[in-house]
């Protein structure tokens, strides 16, 4: 996770969607290992706040975390402790979302709509890909048996009454990957729950390893067998974690450029490279030297600083790309996108408030990048650049740097790109002398947006 946040550019979905799973497995090994009431109804509740961080995680998150309480005090007969902590829970998790209501209305001028926050977890529809053979030839076949196993054995120890801290981790922990396993096995996107659930495997089995060594300092310990045992049980550790590492480094799906797992097995060990572009491996000093051209985002970055005057310039701005979450960081700008990025736009639910900001003119400067495939719904992003194009002024920018990254055919087609290697970004700028209206006939797209009709702006 470290190398592919240092070396991949495109961080939005890995972040958003693993920190809720590391705040939970990190409150329930304080929980347990304290086991006070009042310690656990902060944790619950600050996994409750998950939830509105990333509702594909946080939801699942938040249940497990949940069952596996009362699970494990229901075996403890901590009756008592289970009561009370229902009790402040109704009486918390009210005030905690009114408070989470009045920040987001203080800071952004508009109220969490839990539909809307719902709806979204249900963007996507038919047989995940996880269910084909050939997807299955990564970790996730023995990421799921670990877990199954791990949450196998801690209940056969609740139910000896083996109640100890290690099998309470272990349970917790099963009971929390499986959650997010199950809710990515529908979803199609099976890799970036291999990856989440595979550190909690990771975990799981790093336990075992270390129960197993230490419930051997008997004279069993002296037999061979068990010495070997011993040893074949760090050697499995490894190899999985190895493996693991591995498995995910060298998949497409998982991002564009190459991770830092990448660069140790690869064959030269002395010179390492800052990025790959076309499949060449591009070295630091090659850039800093002026014999290769500087990263596309780069130039990119560049040019928009001398147009936004150094960022002295603190006009709205609107970038469509899949980089626009890096350009918002380096620009300090608060993005009129309600998704996790541009990328994720898929309905006029998503549009809507782009349409009016445009109409009232309250964006300054709207950025069309190359790099912007894929794009969910290209049919409203061109109903809504054609809108743009009525009132803003349209320059395109080429940059010194070739690359094979896909270009949107709809918005090629449309005249909102060029169908060409070389990189560039179609810039509109304000024009108050332009104030033309549009017309746009929206359909219904239940569950995900229910609104339709036609509206002119």
């Amino acid at each position: 996770m470290v190398g592919q946040f240092i070396t991949e550019l495109y961080l939005a979905d890995t972040v958003i969607r693993f920190f809720p799973v590391a705040v939970t497995i990190f409150l329930i090994f304080i929980n347990l290992r304290f086991n006070l009431i009042f310690l656990n109804i902060i944790s619950a509740n600050i996994i409750f706040l998950m939830i509105f961080w990333s509702t594909e995680n946080g939801v699942f998150c938040f249940l497990s975390f949940l069952f596996s309480y009362f699970v494990i005090n229901i075996f403890k007969k901590n009756f008592k402790s289970l009561i009370i902590f229902n009790v402040l829970l109704i009486i918390t998790l009210p005030v905690n979302y009114y408070l989470l209501q009045l920040y987001v209305n203080f800071f952004f001028g508009e109220s969490i709509n839990l539909r809307l926050v719902f709806d979204a977890v249900f963007m996507y529809a038919g047989l995940p890909d996880i269910y084909n053979l050939k997807d299955l030839t990564n970790f996730s076949i023995l990421i799921v048996l670990i877990l199954l196993s791990n949450l196998y054995f801690s209940t056969q120890n609740f139910l000896t009454k083996k109640i100890t801290f290690l099998n309470e981790l272990c349970f917790s922990l099963s009971i929390l990957g499986l959650a997010v396993f199950s809710y990515y096995i529908s979803r199609a996107v099976h890799l970036q729950c291999s990856v989440t659930s595979g550190y909690i495997s990771y975990i799981l089995l790093s336990i075992n390893v270390n129960k197993f060594l230490n419930v051997n300092n008997t004279r069993t310990i002296k037999n061979k067998f068990f010495q070997h045992l011993k040893f074949f049980s760090i050697f499995f550790w490894i190899a999985f974690v190895i493996g693991f590492f591995v498995s995910f480094s060298d998949n497409q799906k998982l991002g564009i450029t190459r991770n830092f797992i990448d660069y140790l097995i690869s064959d030269n060990f002395k010179v390492k490279y800052s990025y790959v572009i076309n499949y060449e491996q591009i070295k630091l000093s090659d850039i800093l030297s002026g014999k290769k051209n500087k990263p596309e985002w780069i130039q990119k970055t560049e040019y928009l600083k001398k147009l936004f005057l150094n960022n002295q310039d603190e006009k709205k701005k609107l970038f469509i790309s899949q980089n626009d979450f890096y350009y918002n960081l380096v620009f300090k700008n608060s993005t009129p996108v309600i998704r996790t990025n541009f990328a994720h736009m898929q309905s006029f639910c998503d549009y809507k408030n782009l349409f009016e900001k445009v109409s009232k003119k309250e964006l300054d400067y709207i950025i069309v990048d190359s790099n912007t495939e894929p794009i969910m719904n290209a049919y409203l992003l061109i109903q809504f650049l054609d809108f743009v194009e009525l009132n803003y002024t349209k320059k395109v920018v080429n940059f010194d740097i070739e690359t094979d990254l896909a270009r949107q055919k709809d918005l090629v087609k449309a005249g909102y790109l060029l169908e060409q290697k070389k990189e560039h970004m179609t810039v509109f700028i304000k024009n108050d002398n332009l104030n033309k209206q549009y017309t746009i006939n929206v359909k219904s797209m239940a569950p995900i947006c229910r609104i339709s009709g036609t509206f002119r702006y």
